[in-house]
This record gives C-alpha cells, sequence and structure tokens, in this order.
C-alpha cells in the first residue's frame, strides 16, 4: 500500500517534472532581454522622473475599458506626460526578485504566469503643453485582492483599499514553520496598515490644499492619478502639490490685488465700471495678465481725465455767460419788482379813494351866529358868535348883555345839533337834521347893572318861533340853568354831491330881551366832502434780456473694464502601491519504507528543497562604466544549467518508474532527489 502510495505521489512529481524544463527557457528569454536593454550604471544615480501604465488584461468582457495607471517604481520618479502611453524604467533589483518569485511559483504550483505588464512610451514635455483639454476618464474599479489566509491581513487590505492604496498580489511566499507564517502575516500586516495610514495623510493634505484653494477661487484642474511606491516619494508630492496650490492662490490674490486698486482709484475719478468677466491664466503669467489689465484700466482712466477737463472748461465758459446774462435779468427784475410795487401802492391807494369816495359820507360843516339889534348905536350894540364841533355837533353859543354903559355879563348856551349824511354809492350824500338838543345856559355877572329897567329876559325859541327856553333875570347875578330839552325836526333834508354845499340855513332863535332887544339867529351849512381821487400815473417795467443760451453737451466716459484672474492650477490624485502575498508553510518530506529491490552500499541523502532568495542591489554604487546585467547574466547561466540538468535527470528517472511498474525495468540507482534510497 506504502508502495503503491509513493509511486503515485512520484508520478505526480513527473508530471510537473515538464516545468522544471520550461522554467529554463523562460528564464532565458528574459535574462536576454534584460541583456539587450542593459544600460550603464551610476555611483549615487540621480532618479529620472518617469509615468508607468500599468494595464492588466483580465478574461471578463471584451467592452471593458483597459485600466491605465501611473506606476512609480522604486528609484524612479513620475514625471506628468498628457498621452496614456509611457515607458517605465523597471528598478534592476525589482525586476531580479519579481523574475526570480515567478519562476519559483511556476516550478512549485504549476500555475500560469500571469500577463506581463506592457510598457508604454514616454510622451515629450511639449506634448503635455499643447493638449489642455480634459476627457472624461473611465470609472476605476478596485481590483479584488485574493484572500491571503490571514483574517487580520485580509481586514487590513480592505481598509487599504477602501482608503485608496493600490493592493498588488504577489506570489505565495513558502517557509518552513507556522511561527515564520505569523511573522510574515503580521509584517505584512503593519506594511499595509503603514501605508494606509501614509495614504490618509497624503489624501488629507492634498484634499485640504484644493479645498482652501477653490474657496480662494482658483481653477483647479485634476489630472492623472499617479501612483508610488515609495512612501516618502508620494509624500513629497502632495505637500509639492500643496505648496503649488498656495503659491497659486498667492499669486492670484496678489494679481487681483493690484486690479482692485487700479479700479477703486479710476472710480474715484469717477471712472465707470464694467464687468468683464474674468480672465483665465496660469501662475507664470497670472501677474503679466494682470498689469496689462492694470494698464488698460490706467489708460481709460487717463482718456476719462481729459474728457472731464475739456466738460469742466466748456460748462465754466457755459456757466459765466449765464451768470452774467442772469445777473442782468436779475437787475432788471429787481427794478421791475420795485416798479410793480410802487404800482400797486398807487393803485391800491387808488382804489380805497376810490372806494371812499363812492360810499363817503364826508360831511363838512359850518355854523355861524346872526344878531340884529334894536338901537344900532355903538354903546347899545352887542354881539354873538357860535361854534361847532364837525364830528359830534355840538354848538356853543356866547353872547354878552350890554346896559348901555358896560358889558354887564355873558350868557353861553350849549347845545347839539344832531344830522344824517348817508352815502348814495356814487359819492354823493344825503343829510337829514333830526332834531336839536339844548342842554345847559349860564349866565356870568360880570359888572352891576346900572340900567334902571332890570327886566332881562333870554328866550330860545324853534323855526316855527315855539318857545323853547326862557330865563328872566337882573342881570347882577350869575345864573346856571339845565335845560336838556331836545327839539324835534322833520323833513329837513338835502342832498349834495360831491363838493357841493347847502345855503346857510337858520335851525334856531335866540332872543335877548331888555332895553332895547336883540334878535339872534343860528345858522348852519352842510358841504359834501367827498372827492374823486386821481387816476395814478403808474409806471412802466423793463423787458428782460432774451438771449438764450444752451448747455454744452458733455462727452462721454470711457467705460474701464474690470476682469477678475482666475488662476488655473493642476492637482493629481497620489496614490500608494503595496503587495501582499499568501504565506505556506512548507510540507516536510516522507521518507518511503525501505525494499529489498536495490540497496545501495551506501545511503543516499535526500536533497533539501531547494529557494530561491531574492537578490538585493546596494542602492550607491560607484560608477563602473560596465553594464548593470553582466552578473546578472552570469548567474542566470549558472542557475539555468542547473536547473536544465534538473529536468534531464526527472526524465530518466521518470521512465525508471514506469519501467519498475510494468516490470520491465528493475530498480537502478539515481541521483534525483526525487529517487529515494532503496529504489
Amino acid at each position: 500500500m506504502n508502495q503503491q502510495s509513493e509511486l503515485k505521489k512520484r508520478f505526480k512529481m513527473y508530471k510537473s517534472g515538464k516545468h522544471w524544463v520550461v522554467a529554463p527557457i523562460v528564464f532565458l528569454g528574459l535574462f536576454s532581454t534584460a541583456m539587450l536593454g542593459s544600460q550603464e550604471s551610476f555611483a549615487s544615480e540621480t532618479e529620472t522622473p518617469v509615468k508607468a501604465s500599468e494595464q492588466v488584461n483580465t478574461q471578463k468582457d471584451t467592452t471593458t475599458p483597459t485600466t491605465t495607471e501611473n506606476v512609480v517604481v522604486p528609484n524612479q520618479e513620475v514625471t506628468n506626460t498628457k498621452d496614456s502611453s509611457q515607458t517605465v524604467v523597471p528598478d534592476t533589483t525589482d525586476s531580479a526578485n519579481s523574475t526570480t518569485e515567478k519562476v519559483s511559483e511556476q516550478a512549485t504550483t504549476g500555475e500560469q504566469t500571469k500577463p506581463v505588464e506592457e510598457q508604454p512610451t514616454v510622451d515629450t514635455p511639449e506634448k503635455e503643453e499643447t493638449k489642455k483639454a480634459e476627457e472624461p476618464k473611465p470609472e476605476e474599479k478596485t481590483p479584488e485582492v485574493a484572500p491571503t489566509g490571514n483574517e487580520a491581513l485580509d481586514n487590513a487590505v480592505k481598509d487599504a483599499q477602501n482608503n485608496g492604496v493600490d493592493v498588488k498580489e504577489e506570489p505565495e511566499k513558502t517557509v518552513p514553520s507556522k511561527e515564520e507564517a505569523d511573522k510574515d502575516f503580521k509584517e505584512q500586516e503593519n506594511k499595509v496598515k503603514d501605508t494606509t495610514n501614509a495614504q490618509k495623510e497624503i489624501d488629507k493634505t492634498i484634499n485640504d490644499a484644493v479645498d482652501k484653494a477653490k474657496e480662494n477661487g482658483v481653477d483647479v484642474k485634476e489630472t492623472e492619478k499617479q501612483k508610488y511606491k515609495d512612501q516618502q516619494k508620494a509624500l513629497d508630492d502632495a505637500k509639492k502639490q500643496a505648496a503649488a496650490l498656495e503659491e497659486a492662490t498667492k499669486v492670484m490674490n496678489e494679481a487681483n490685488k493690484l486690479i482692485e486698486d487700479a479700479i477703486n482709484k479710476a472710480k474715484q475719478n469717477g471712472t465707470p465700471i464694467k464687468d468683464g468677466g474674468i480672465i483665465n491664466a496660469t501662475v507664470k503669467d497670472a501677474m503679466e495678465k494682470a498689469k496689462q489689465l492694470v494698464d488698460s484700466i490706467q489708460a481709460v482712466d487717463s482718456e476719462n481725465a481729459e474728457i472731464k477737463k475739456r466738460n469742466a472748461d466748456a460748462l465754466a465758459k457755459y456757466q459765466k455767460a449765464k451768470a452774467e446774462l442772469d445777473a442782468k435779468n436779475a437787475k432788471i427784475k429787481a427794478e421791475n419788482e420795485a416798479i410793480a410795487k410802487r404800482n400797486k401802492e398807487r393803485q391800491d391807494l387808488y382804489n380805497k379813494l376810490l372806494q371812499e369816495y363812492l360810499n363817503g359820507t364826508k360831511l363838512e360843516t359850518k355854523m355861524d351866529a346872526r344878531t340884529q339889534s334894536y338901537n344900532e348905536q355903538q354903546q347899545y350894540k352887542t354881539f354873538m358868535k357860535s361854534e361847532v364841533d364837525q364830528a359830534t355837533g355840538k354848538f356853543t353859543l356866547t353872547h354878552d348883555m350890554n346896559d348901555g354903559v358896560n358889558i354887564i355879563g355873558r350868557g353861553v348856551l350849549t347845545g347839539k345839533i344832531n344830522w344824517l349824511v348817508t352815502s348814495n354809492g356814487d359819492g354823493s350824500e344825503s343829510v337829514v337834521i333830526n332834531s336839536i338838543d339844548l342842554f345847559k345856559y349860564i349866565y356870568t355877572n360880570l359888572k352891576p347893572n346900572s340900567a334902571v329897567n332890570k327886566n332881562i329876559r333870554f328866550v330860545v325859541r324853534d323855526l316855527q318861533g315855539n318857545e323853547i327856553f326862557r330865563l328872566e333875570h337882573d342881570g347882577e347875578k350869575t345864573i346856571s340853568k339845565d335845560i336838556n330839552k331836545t327839539v324835534k325836526y322833520d323833513n329837513v333834508k338835502y342832498n349834495l354831491k360831491p363838493g357841493e354845499s347847502t345855503k346857510m340855513v337858520e335851525f334856531l332863535k335866540v332872543d335877548d330881551l331888555w332895553i332895547y332887544n336883540t334878535y339872534g339867529q343860528v345858522m348852519i351849512q352842510f358841504k359834501n366832502a367827498n372827492e374823486k381821487p386821481k387816476t395814478p400815473d403808474l409806471e412802466q417795467e423793463k423787458p428782460l434780456d432774451p438771449t438764450q443760451l444752451t448747455p454744452p453737451t458733455p462727452e462721454e466716459l470711457k467705460e474701464a473694464v474690470s476682469k477678475k484672474i482666475v488662476v488655473t492650477a493642476e492637482s493629481h490624485p497620489v496614490q500608494l502601491q503595496t503587495a501582499v502575498h499568501p504565506v505556506k508553510v512548507a510540507e516536510k518530506p516522507v521518507t518511503p519504507p525501505v525494499t529489498p529491490m536495490n540497496t545501495p552500499s551506501k545511503p543516499v541523502k535526500a536533497p533539501e528543497k531547494l529557494t530561491v532568495e531574492k537578490a538585493s542591489v546596494v542602492p550607491e554604487l560607484p560608477k563602473t562604466g560596465e553594464k548593470e546585467n553582466t552578473l546578472l547574466s552570469v548567474l542566470g547561466a549558472g542557475m539555468l544549467a542547473g536547473l536544465a540538468w534538473f529536468g534531464i535527470k526527472r526524465k530518466e528517472t521518470r521512465k525508471i518508474m514506469e519501467g519498475m511498474k510494468t516490470g520491465k525495468e528493475k530498480p537502478k540507482a539515481c541521483f534525483s532527489f526525487f529517487c529515494w534510497k532503496g529504489q
């Protein structure tokens, strides 16, 4: 049973033996390509920025677009180009290691290798400058990473992918023990987490810088994603982008401040401003474009200053002429106003006098007293005089008392004549005597009465001779007598035209009866005092100067165009790359039981499992002038010869095993580690 199992196991090993023949052929082709593409080695090589594009061909639908990636391999910088096809100069160490690992994987697992990544050519910088239009990018799908068999590492991979890390799959690694496997998984987990944290920091640096720049108005264009395996280079790229965006913001603000200052000055000078939109610029030409715009604004402002001066001169000339004309007309207006005022006063006075004339009741009265003595001799002559108040009609009648020798006394009669004056509306008046009031009579004795007859009588009568008042005395004492009587008059009416007077009209009789009687009459005369006013002589006003002045039409000011500088800056996503691989613990070889078919004289020790270690190249090498791949070619040739020898021996072993199985062949000693001792 054990022999059958052993034969079956050997048969499987025989099946995989063909890979030992194919592997050297693959190695030979790869190393030949490396030798043809060899280049000079330098000490402290300057890292040449190259953008890499990985095109992974998957067995999906043919319509699925090929994903293009920019891969930055160690010791290589990235140069932004516009073509999606670029050349990658791979790191020698990584290339050799990758090749060795792929051969090992093919030898142990028998699986087919993945497609070799295509290396596109590099575009020149001139193409990058000319191609500015952004093309829509196909939605990039995150490739799934096969489980590694370690949950913590798988979770770290998922977290890394969720945070944008590009996680690649590497061939399975075989270690001698579980402890080594756990250690390897832990190291991978730490590396993935460290890459994730670095990716977060990079994303934050770029996103914060982009957001801040956009808030400040910078037009940020997103360009092709750049991928890095070196965290420090990726972080430097992010910081460089942040600094570039900050510089773009600073330059844009300075350019717009320059424009804003020019606009404010132009506004202060009265220049109208027109919004001209925006000017797209780069960091290099933003200030130059701003200065050109400022020069344009200042030129318009200067031109407007000349226009305003011409407008001001024309306006000043017009205003001076208008001021002179206005002053002249103002003087004429003032004179005319004075004339109008005087004319109005004269006209108002005339109108007032005319109304007073038409409706006036002005009346002048004249009162007189006449006496007739019986004896006109000088020594017996007496007198009587009267006074009248024109406003009230009160009168005073005074007479003397003569005894033939002396004036022995004097008598005074007071009263009032009552009349009514009405206007006829045309200047004429109607005068009506209503009554006469007698107030009092006073006789004042001056000297003794020397006459023998002392029977003195003072009598007052109306026009009809009716006695109104009588006083009898001897003339030797003073007498005061109240009368207080009113005498009515009817139908005593006079119509008087303006300026017309009545005759002297008697209205009262006064008799002083003594030795020689004295007869007196009190008379009154009315005159219409209304006087028609004279038509006023009005002055003529002066005419104004009819000159018409047309104000000048001002020239329109030019508009200055204000534009805002918008700096266009570029930013690209930065993606870190890392790789994970499954880890397998190597199976320990089982020693088969000894058979009597063939017992060698000396035991043959089973060869240990061969492992291929990764070669490393020191980063800093002196310049040798030799081809880089010479040593590798020699080593590869030796390895190829060894592998070819193993393949030939394996084929011989297969034939022996087939002969043993059919009984045609006898057991022979073999030198391959696939043949065990005793078989």
